[in-house]
């Protein structure tokens, strides 16, 4: 299982290329809460996210997290905790 976690400080301040990166998107990744959704539910081998210091997040990282929680629901080889 690929394991991944991401310090809430990480995702407070433009956060998408950081995203990109740890996820491994492609170059056309649209950089934005609906593009990382679409991403996030192709995923297709086991990872488990885990959201370090989720207390810490601002209100564009509590959304983050919200995609992150919906995709969740959506594709069976996602698991996100904090």
């Amino acid at each position: 299982m690929k394991t991944i976690i991401l310090p809430a400080a990480r995702l407070n301040d433009d956060p998408h290329p950081y995203l990109a990166e740890v996820f491994g998107f492609p170059s056309w990744y649209g950089r934005n809460l609906d593009a990382l959704y679409d991403l996030l539910t192709d995923i297709c081998e086991p990872t488990s996210v885990y959201f370090w210091k989720a207390g810490e997040l601002d209100s564009y990282g509590k959304r983050i997290l919200l995609v992150f929680r919906d995709a969740e629901k959506h594709c069976r080889f996602l698991f996100v905790y904090m």
